[in-house]
């Protein structure tokens, strides 16, 4: 959606992700997107992106200075303001029962549901989520239930988001555990 929202407005967006990871072609092919970087270690990621901002033309947009100080990241979209964000919206997805069928025990929910608040101030849940995915030929489908926590932008922590992942997918006997995150603004 966001991606809609960038090429409604004509605004350029850079997609950034960890090598290895699949991106649709949807997104890779929508208008709005000028480029991408593919990493495997952020030192990379950041060299890929100052590069890419300086090929674009969007030198001024570098937070190292000529005189190498840093100053700010200040990225002006073009967007109107009613589109740019102060707020993270962060939503993953998580079986209702294990891969041998049996329901996931009510308090790896609830205790889950005490970090979550303790941690981001509050959760919504939204149930009855059903989801789909072929796997070995076959179509494999989820129950699921959907956990929504918003995060200030400037307290996010990719790599947090990265560990609980890995932690949910443990608790939850999960492969992948389903986790995006996007823009919001609070009303």
């Amino acid at each position: 959606m966001e991606l809609a929202i960038a090429a409604h407005h004509g605004a350029e967006v850079i997609l950034i992700y960890r090598l290895g990871i699949s991106v649709s072609r949807m997104a890779l092919g929508n208008p709005a997107v000028v480029g991408a970087v593919v990493y495997s270690e952020w030192p990379q990621a950041l060299a890929q992106l100052r590069s890419l901002l300086l090929t674009r033309g969007w030198g001024h947009l570098d937070p190292i200075s000529s005189g190498g100080t840093r100053r700010p990241l200040q990225l002006s979209s073009g967007l109107p303001p009613s589109l740019c964000w102060g707020e993270l919206s962060i939503r993953f997805l998580l079986p209702l029962s294990f891969n041998n069928g049996h329901p996931v025990d009510q308090t790896i929910f609830s205790q889950l549901e005490q970090t979550l608040a303790q941690r981001f101030g509050g959760w919504t849940r939204f149930d009855h989520v059903e989801g789909g995915w072929w796997f070995e030929g076959r179509l494999c489908r989820d129950r699921l239930t959907c956990y929504e926590v918003v995060v200030r932008q400037e307290d996010f922590s990719y790599h947090e988001f990265l560990h609980m992942k890995s932690v949910l997918a443990r608790e939850f006997e999960q492969i992948e555990v389903f986790m995006v995150g996007s823009p919001t603004r609070l009303l």
